[in-house]
């Protein structure tokens, strides 16, 4: 059945996928980490992935006592393509997740990985923060509760997890301070891995995220300007209502 929903070009990359997963357990010439993250780094060839992906098992049979599954790994692949994966509920995405995190990072990008919720971010970092760290990858996460001190911590680590929500309002934030060192994301903000997809992009999507605060009113105020331009305007000729809608346009 899924070759009648993949197209060609994904069909191949399929099989290129699970071709790298299954020849992870022959790969020869691992290497230590350093010198795989520098090759990862400067190629990303696909004897490099069946290295890395190797090197990576052995990480997570060690910190997590936990096997990686061929499936999984072709999970991972996809992802580093940009692609959307869909794994049921026990089918390991949060470590499909963690290992896409940690090759990103190897490739010296910062990622961001984007939850449901704080309970979902607090509990995949530490949960992965072995694996990561183990692979010379930082790991933090940032909750609704996070001081700003400990968000601007937090986003400077290699791999930040937290709910989508809070990762945008700390980006609308960082749009309205005046000062550079107020801000908490700072300049790194490379790759995004989103959790949950289809309810953070579709579902929650229709919520939007709100930030209001004191607005003064002066000569000079863009609002007050703003309001006076309304003003001049004449329901019917430039402008018409839908009450029933509560939708209005120009």
């Amino acid at each position: 059945m899924l070759s009648w929903i993949l197209d060609r070009d994904e069909r191949r990359a399929l099989v290129r996928y699970r071709a790298v997963a299954a020849g992870r357990a022959s790969a020869r010439d691992v290497g230590d980490r350093d010198e795989l993250r520098a090759r990862w780094a400067s190629t990303g060839s696909r004897m490099d992935v069946r290295a890395v992906a190797a090197y990576l098992d052995r990480v997570v049979d060690r910190e997590l006592g936990s096997t990686v599954h061929d499936e999984q790994w072709v999970a991972v692949l996809a992802l580093l393509d940009g692609r959307a994966v869909q794994l049921d509920t026990g089918e390991g995405k949060t470590l499909v997740g963690a290992l896409a995190a940690t090759l990103e990072a190897w490739r010296g990008r910062q990622v961001h990985v984007a939850t449901v919720n704080d309970y979902l971010a607090e509990r995949d970092a530490a949960w992965m923060a072995p694996v990561l760290r183990a692979a010379g990858v930082s790991v933090a996460a940032v909750t609704s509760t996070s001081t700003a001190e400990a968000r601007r911590a937090a986003y400077g680590a290699d791999v930040v997890y937290g709910s989508l929500t809070q990762i945008g309002f700390d980006t609308l934030c960082d749009g309205l301070v005046e000062k550079h060192e107020d801000r908490v994301l700072g300049g790194r903000r490379d790759h995004l891995i989103v959790d949950e997809v289809d309810a953070l992009l579709v579902d929650h999507a229709r919520i939007p995220l709100v930030i209001a605060g004191p607005w003064g009113v002066g000569e000079d105020d863009l609002g007050a300007r703003a309001a006076a331009a309304v003003a001049t305007l004449e329901a019917g000729f430039d402008f018409e209502v839908d009450d029933a809608r509560t939708a209005g346009w120009l």
